[in-house]
């Protein structure tokens, strides 16, 4: 930190394991609907496995930069609750 801010280097206070400003835990949710749509049940875990790298390949590249842009507007929406929780 003390490089960082000898160096002019802005650091936002980010609270551990906040979910509201966590776009892999924001992912994973997604990972999960796809995984689990229809309420599927998997026999084995090879079939969990292959759910998953398929969940995974499906995923739209603009989720991805979707959930990266979506963080400076989470960011200001936690800042402007004090360090609150938001809606996301």
């Amino acid at each position: 930190m003390t490089w960082l801010r000898s160096n002019n280097i802005q650091v936002l206070h980010w609270p551990a394991c906040s979910p509201d400003l966590n776009p892999i835990g924001n992912l994973w949710e997604i990972q999960v609907r796809k995984v689990y749509a229809n309420n599927w049940q998997f026999n084995n875990v090879e079939d969990l496995k292959r759910a998953i790298l398929q969940a995974w390949e499906d995923i739209n590249p603009s989720t991805l930069v979707n959930l990266a842009a979506s963080m400076p507007r989470c960011l200001l929406q936690v800042a402007m609750n004090h360090g609150g929780a938001i809606d996301y």
